[in-house]
């Protein structure tokens, strides 16, 4: 029996250690990508899903109820040139002066009703 749960533990160890050693890995690219946009154009992009941080205080209450999900890295990796794209079509001033920040999610969701995208009036783009 012992043997058996061995050889079990083993599998999943070689199954999850490559997957989280690719993650890491994406990772890194997709921080560097976005480094370099916050560098050109002075706005961050977010895409660490955490609550706390993606949304005003205000929207986690039950009224507003805003929710997302973290949208898988390589789908992040394949929305950086689009989000680089998006960017350069505005001038540098435009975008400093209007958009500080872009959260990646996927499942958003306000007051119910599931939405593509938001600006909530404070510069920053869901």
């Amino acid at each position: 029996m012992k043997r058996s749960w061995t050889l079990q533990l083993f599998v999943v160890g070689a199954v999850l250690l490559p997957a989280t050693l690719a993650w890491a890995g994406l990772k890194e690219k997709i921080d560097s990508e976005v480094q370099k946009i916050k560098e050109q154009t002075g706005v961050q992009v977010h895409y660490l899903y955490n609550p706390a941080t993606f949304f005003p205080k205000e929207w986690l209450e039950d009224d507003i109820a805003a929710t997302a999900e973290q949208l898988p890295l390589d789908e992040v990796w394949h929305m950086i040139p689009l989000v680089k794209q998006f960017l350069a079509a505005y001038p540098a001033d435009v975008l400093r002066t209007n958009l500080t920040a872009i959260y990646l999610v996927t499942g958003l969701n306000i007051m119910g009703k599931n939405f593509g995208g938001d600006f909530f009036g404070v510069r920053h783009l869901h």
